[in-house]
């Protein structure tokens, strides 16, 4: 969205304004929001506002104004995008790393086989994202997240490349008919072969830290959660996670709650030196944004679990059919 650069005038000094350019896509948006959306600092943003260090096509104007395609909206220098967040320039294996992450890609949106240990969006300490991956990707129209994944899950992760796509796309997720699967390995021992777990969840503090989590809280809206058992191997289970609405910690606390944690789950289960995080975002069904055609999106497993599955006995011969 960075169509030019022009001299602070107003300021008689050498630092340079941004200008942005409203694409089709974002017109009706308001101002104010749509400057959020674009990782501008938040701190002293209306204030410039108010003295008109902001402008719309040259005019002051109020964070209210909802823009229009071809509106040229001008940042003063402190006001421009967090450099930290952005990555280097010309960053080619970052560009790299990009391109060997994507499972599907068309004009509408485009789907990653997220690493674990990568964080889905830039933030204190985070030299790398998802987000910042797909600010250099596409600099001038960078794709924006569908939905999350924690840091150490790794698996299907969707990047919308427009706002319908991005409505069309996360009214699936609102209304559960995007079909999510999760592949875990499970500590302790799983009785039934199939099952439902329901509790609700809200922050709170607890663990042998006392951090702030996510807690089974019976008080709050159940939550449901699916399991179906895949394979056996000495302590471990081999679980198809189907979470129903897919709030923040849903599978790790809902496994922990009936004493079969995530192997490798430090924060809601038992840390164990050298051992990752076993969650996968294995599979993901939905209608094409645009064509409503049914997709089957899946991610290859990554390698410490298939390390670890091998180390169990599994095979690739002796694995079920996968739900």
């Amino acid at each position: 969205n960075v169509a030019a650069r022009q001299p602070d005038a107003e300021s008689g000094c050498a630092l340079m304004a941004t200008e942005l350019l409203v694409s089709d896509d974002d017109a009706g948006q308001r101002l104010d929001r749509w400057l959020k959306a674009r990782d501008v600092p938040f701190a002293g943003l209306q204030k410039a506002l108010r003295t008109g260090e902001i402008r719309v096509n040259s005019k002051r104007v109020d964070g209210a104004v909802r823009l229009v395609a071809g509106d040229k909206v001008r940042l003063p220098p402190q006001l421009q995008p967090d450099a930290a967040k952005a990555p280097a320039p010309n960053n080619k294996a970052a560009l790299k790393q990009w391109q060997s992450l994507i499972l599907f890609e068309d004009e509408s949106f485009v789907a990653l086989n997220k690493p674990a240990g990568l964080a889905t969006q830039g933030g204190t300490g985070q030299k790398r994202s998802v987000d910042s991956l797909a600010q250099l990707a596409f600099p001038t129209a960078t794709p924006k997240l569908v939905h999350r994944l924690d840091k150490d899950t790794s698996g299907v992760l969707l990047l919308a490349k427009s706002r319908a796509a991005a409505a069309a796309l996360a009214a699936q997720f609102a209304e559960h008919t995007a079909q999510k699967t999760y592949w875990a390995a499970v500590r302790g021992t799983v009785s039934k072969t199939q099952g439902v777990i329901r509790a609700g969840l809200s922050k709170g503090v607890g663990g042998a830290q006392l951090r702030e989590m996510m807690l089974v809280d019976y008080d709050a809206e159940i939550l449901e959660t699916e399991y179906t058992v895949l394979g056996r191997a000495k302590e471990l289970c081999w679980l198809a996670l189907k979470p129903r609405e897919g709030r923040t910690h849903q599978l790790r606390v809902h496994c922990a709650s009936k004493n079969m944690p995530i192997y490798g789950d430090g924060k809601y289960g038992t840390a164990e030196r050298g051992v990752r995080l076993h969650l996968h975002a294995r599979r993901l069904s939905l209608a094409h944004p645009l064509t409503g055609r049914r997709l089957e999106l899946t991610a290859p497993l990554p390698p410490h679990m298939l390390t670890t599955w091998g180390l169990c006995g599994w095979d690739d011969g002796a694995r079920p059919t996968p739900h």
